[in-house]
């Protein structure tokens, strides 16, 4: 979907930073116990390395202050599957953990990308008239998506799930319908492993875990990338 290279086959020059010493599990429990109360954590991938980050220590969990993440798919179907979307079909194990770890959460789900996070022909080609070092490397890395997208389903233009996800971290007015819900997943194996399911009229009487987004605010999301892009 993004291409061999994961970044629109651009063929990007590899980074010269080395890799660090410490591994990401370690980085994000020394990171949160020397700054308890005050790490919010944007997840816009599988869980893996914060899952293993909980098992490692639990007491972190008490100690995130908010933990947003782009994962699911809410009454929508997934894109993976029929019924689960990629990050959390990566490993829903990990996603288990932190669904029921208890830290404070907010899930920004595939379909509130496909409703509210999409840019159609009209916003591709703003984009384009920017020429800007930002846009070009926006267009230049979700070519590969764009194509894909036309090819499997049919439409034109380009998903944005995690830049909508970042976008509700950096403003919540971007989300304006959120409701506490409990949230549960299917880590079984089967054609269900990875879907999650929002429990959106508490029959199984849990408290809620998860603040699930139901709507967004389309045009001031579109208005923050685009500035982002415009290089202001």
């Amino acid at each position: 979907m993004h291409g061999k290279d994961g970044m629109g086959d651009t063929n990007f020059p590899r980074a010269g930073k080395a890799v660090e010493r410490i591994h990401a599990i370690d980085a994000i429990v020394d990171t949160i116990n020397e700054n308890p109360g005050e790490v919010t954590i944007l997840e816009p991938a599988p869980m893996t390395n914060l899952a293993l980050a909980i098992r490692k220590d639990p007491s972190i969990v008490t100690k995130i202050k908010h933990l947003y993440f782009m994962g699911g798919s809410h009454n929508y179907p997934g894109n993976i599957t029929p019924s689960a979307e990629f990050n959390i079909w990566v490993d829903p194990d990990a996603a288990s953990i932190v669904l029921g770890s208890g830290i404070p959460m907010t899930m920004v789900g595939w379909d509130i990308t496909m409703k509210y996070g999409m840019l159609g022909k009209d916003d591709i080609n703003q984009i384009k008239l920017m020429n800007t070092a930002n846009s070009k490397f926006f267009l230049q890395v979700s070519s590969a998506e764009k194509a894909y997208l036309q090819k499997s389903m049919g439409l034109e233009g380009i998903t944005c799930p995690d830049s909508l996800t970042t976008a509700i971290a950096i403003d919540g007015s971007i989300a304006t319908r959120t409701i506490s819900r409990y949230v549960m997943m299917d880590n079984r194996d089967g054609p269900f492993r990875g879907a999650i399911s929002v429990d959106d009229y508490n029959i199984m009487l849990k408290d809620a875990n998860v603040n699930v987004v139901y709507e967004a605010d389309t045009v001031k999301f579109k208005k923050l990338l685009f500035d982002i892009l415009k290089g202001s």
